[in-house]
């Protein structure tokens, strides 16, 4: 007999990778391996095949569920081959955070009278937290035509990623200091 194993959960993140491991009750001569992806369709696709390993690490390509077997040639048995069990995995949206687990921050005040939107802010790189990969993306401020009093306010903020039906959309809020408006007296 064939089982396919794995010590990962059947719900991960996207960007996990899933260690799948194949075991047998034996054979007769030199065993070929290979991992075989159902696809949504019903079609298969060998993801390794003939391998003399019997390890193999799954990386998802996109979040969506995931069905696998493994396939076992003996090729001292006149090439027998035995399927084992199916695995399926649940590969769910990966998350995002801040690059450097740094705080988007403010690079400076507003003056009274200007637009949220105008506030140039800094750390705002974004990274997949599965590994760590550079993720592009659009950052805005949820209210950019907001015009706030003088004084220190929290302003929310929300990144999307390029990639978002991979990616989690990523929400925060930064700390945004409005200076008073100089008044300016203009004569007739």
């Amino acid at each position: 007999s064939v089982t396919l194993t794995s010590p990962a959960q059947s719900v991960q993140k996207f960007g996990a990778r899933i260690p799948l491991t194949v075991t047998t009750d034996g054979g007769k001569g030199t065993l070929k391996y290979s991992i075989i992806l159902i696809k949504e369709d019903g079609s298969e696709e060998a993801l390794t095949s003939g391998q003399s390993s019997s390890s193999y690490t799954f990386t998802p390509r996109n979040a969506k569920t995931y069905r696998l077997y493994a396939k076992v040639t003996d090729t001292g048995d006149g090439n027998r081959t035995v399927s084992s069990n199916i695995l399926e995995f649940e590969i769910e949206k990966g998350l995002v955070s801040v690059k450097g687990g740094k705080r988007i921050t403010a690079a400076g005040p507003l003056t009274y009278g200007q637009k949220l939107s105008e506030l140039s802010v800094v750390n705002n790189a974004f990274i997949s937290t599965a590994d760590g990969s550079d993720l592009t993306g659009t950052f805005a401020f949820n209210e950019p035509d907001l015009v706030l009093p003088a004084g220190t306010h929290n302003a929310g903020w929300t990144f999307t990623p390029d990639d978002s039906s991979n990616y989690e959309i990523l929400h925060g809020s930064l700390r945004v200091t409005v200076n008073k408006a100089v008044p300016v007296i203009t004569q007739y």
